[in-house]
């Protein structure tokens, strides 16, 4: 049996200016106290392809080292994968908050068929 090789996948950029760069930028100084690395990674995700075929902002993070992933000898400290899940659910609250003040999500097209959400209490 063969197995088919995919192409190549392009090299992808996301501007730090986007909103979800910045709501990770600062969940990882508030998790972290450190300043985040900003830089590409070696090798590709399906993040590359969410960028150039649907033009989604995309962010590559995560703990452990990165010039090892999916190898023999892979690991993640638990301290660096405690930080990283504290930062995602920090960067996922203040993007949405972010998009909802900006009403990008609830008042887009895409998200009408869902029922809104009442402002206030009942």
């Amino acid at each position: 049996m063969t197995e088919p090789i995919e192409p190549p996948r392009p090299a992808t950029r996301v501007e730090r200016g986007e909103e979800l760069v910045k709501a990770l930028e600062w969940a990882v100084r508030r998790v972290t106290g450190r300043r985040p690395v900003f830089g590409g990674v070696p090798g590709s995700t399906d993040g590359t392809i969410l960028r150039t075929v649907l033009g989604i902002p995309i962010v590559t993070f995560g703990p452990g080292n990165r010039f090892i992933p999916h190898q023999v000898d892979e690991r993640v400290p638990v301290t660096e994968l405690v930080e990283a899940a504290r930062a995602y659910a920090a960067a996922a609250l203040r993007y949405l908050v972010s998009c909802l003040s900006r009403r990008r999500i609830l008042g887009s097209a895409r998200w009408r068929r869902f029922p809104r959400v009442s402002r206030t209490a009942t």
